[in-house]
């Protein structure tokens, strides 16, 4: 089976939806009393719904719907970023578990299958295997016998995962790697995941961000995200204050324990998800395009010294003096550091994490680019946010995907700290999530452009809807921390009570 062109499938879309569509006008405009397509927004009423007449009943209209699905989410995937399908079939599904039920449930196997299926082939080492076998792929008997397997039930988690385009079946049975999956391989020799499935994320390699991204959202059965998001209707029933300590969230409550997620991961019990957790935040850098942190586009230049700019445009790292001072405050195992010094080599980053993180960078960066380490443009330092600033007068403390970890005392603590060895020309720079609302709001616009006055075009979603679902599935599904800020308003709020 030949792939073709992408231009030509893009084309090949369209016209099906095209055709699909004008077919449900068409009918729409003989049946409906309004001539047009029901609108999204309006709710259904039981009354009208007795007495009209039901749509998706005609067997037409079932047909030509299922073309437009079929077509719109293979569209969808096509031009998405391949990443971003990954992390929707990871959590997108698993955002479903609003509610507390047993792992054994079929409530709970319905809603997980598709998750659970991509977990599976994670665990199970399957693109890694895939890739031996090129675009003609490997039967589900081989694939089965080398990741010691069912080859029967190992065939339906891959055929489900085949169906949203993520492996392709290339004939009965047959499945080989497509765009989507090949983003899991880590670059690993399957044989020594054999001997230790450790070495996934143990060696260091350039490749297994992805793979270890959504082992951290997977993993049905162990002890991460998803067992904590089983306990969202509980917690969203708990009146009180939000998370008034990062020690009571559903994260504890999940895995009946009270040490926060980074405590518990650092157990030597749980070396595994430690790993894997590094490798997974340096995934984080491909949520934007690396344009987005070079040029400092919608950070938040909040703080000099005393003085308060709150502003989403921006930042011009070659304002910064020669030889200027950039610390990455919890920056893990220094991937963005690492894509600025590139750019910027006139400066110096200074990434800063917990010891056992900082060693692990270390072997990291001496396998990918140890020159980096050596000329001195990059350097690691063990340290706690929460205790006092060692590098003072530095020209920029960047705060990346830091504070959504942590419950608004503990952020205005750090807030602090860096305040106290701020000095008059130091910036902070702030890269977090923001969640806008769905309607129209401030933060409208900037999620669809640079410019403050274009709006997303009608009917979209002001927020862009799906386009942009996969950062409010990670605020619901991961259930183990505080809810994701939502205004810049909050930045201002946190900032006046850390000058205090």
């Amino acid at each position: 089976m030949c792939s073709r062109p992408k231009s030509q499938e893009l084309r090949q879309l369209r016209d099906i939806l095209t055709k699909a569509l004008e077919g449900l006008e068409d009918i729409a405009d003989r049946n409906f009393p309004s001539g047009s397509w029901p609108s999204l927004d309006m709710p259904i009423s039981p009354v009208e719904n007795q007495n009209q007449w039901e749509p998706h009943k005609d067997p037409e209209i079932q047909r030509l719907s299922n073309l437009v699905v079929a077509a719109a989410y293979q569209l969808i995937n096509l031009v998405r970023e391949p990443f971003a399908s990954l992390v929707d079939v990871a959590c997108g599904v698993r955002s479903l578990f609003h509610y507390p039920v047993q792992l054994h449930s079929p409530v709970f196997l319905r809603q997980s299958l598709l998750t659970a299926a991509l977990n599976t082939a994670n665990e199970l080492n399957v693109a890694e295997i895939l890739r031996e076998y090129g675009t003609q792929g490997a039967d589900v008997l081989e694939i089965a016998a080398k990741c010691q397997a069912d080859a029967e039930k190992l065939g339906r988690c891959l055929r489900i995962l085949a169906t949203h385009h993520v492996f392709r079946e290339v004939q009965p049975n047959v499945f080989a790697h497509n765009r989507i999956s090949s983003l899991l391989d880590t670059d690993v020799p399957h044989e020594q995941l054999r001997e230790d499935q450790l070495n996934k994320y143990e060696t260091y390699t350039g490749h297994n961000d992805v793979s270890a991204y959504l082992g951290h959202l997977d993993q049905i059965s162990a002890s991460d995200v998803a067992k904590a998001s089983l306990c969202h209707l509980e917690d969203v029933r708990t009146t009180g204050e939000l998370y008034p300590s990062p020690k009571q969230t559903p994260f504890q409550k999940a895995l009946n324990t009270s040490e926060d997620l980074f405590s518990w991961m650092h157990n030597p019990e749980h070396k595994y998800e430690f790993s894997r957790h590094n490798a997974c935040i340096r995934a984080t850098t491909r949520w934007n395009a690396s344009e987005a942190l070079l040029s400092g586009k919608r950070l938040f230049d909040n703080v000099r010294a005393g003085h308060v700019k709150l502003s989403a445009t921006s930042f011009d790292w070659n304002s910064l003096p020669e030889g200027g001072i950039v610390v990455d405050v919890g920056g893990g195992t220094g991937k963005p550091a690492a894509e600025l010094a590139k750019a910027f080599p006139r400066l110096k980053f200074v990434v800063q994490d917990q010891e056992a993180v900082v060693q692990k960078a270390l072997k990291y960066w001496q396998v990918n680019d140890p020159k980096m380490l050596t000329e001195g443009r990059v350097s690691f330092t063990a340290h706690d946010f929460f205790k006092a600033q060692p590098v003072v007068g530095a020209d920029v403390y960047l705060a990346r995907i830091v504070f959504h970890d942590w419950d608004d005392k503990h952020v205005i603590q750090i807030l602090k700290r860096l305040r106290a060895a701020a000095s008059s020309k130091t910036r902070l720079i702030v890269a977090d999530y923001i969640l806008p609302f769905a309607s129209k709001s401030s933060l409208s616009s900037l999620i669809f452009t640079d410019s403050p006055t274009i709006d997303p075009p009608p009917p979209l979603l002001p927020n862009l809807g799906k386009a942009h679902a996969n950062t409010y599935y990670l605020d619901i599904a991961t259930g183990r921390r505080e809810h994701f800020r939502s205004t810049f308003k909050y930045f201002k709020k946190l900032d006046g009570k850390s000058s205090k």
